[in-house]
């Protein structure tokens, strides 16, 4: 009987939590879907901190 309890309450914790969790996806949809679509642009040239003297090569 009390197995019975305990595994009705892990069944509820763990219900709870995918609910939980499947609203907090609905609401936030728009920005992960920004996100999984988000593709960085490669930058033209990177600036560099060090003065042009003092670069590697130069």
């Amino acid at each position: 009987m009390l197995q019975a309890i305990i595994a009705l309450y892990f069944l509820t914790v763990l219900i709870g939590g995918a609910v939980s969790l499947h609203r907090a996806v609905q609401r936030n949809l728009p920005l992960i879907g920004a996100a999984l679509a988000y593709k960085p642009q490669p930058a033209a040239r990177q600036a560099s901190l060090e003065p042009a003297g003092l670069r590697a090569g130069a």
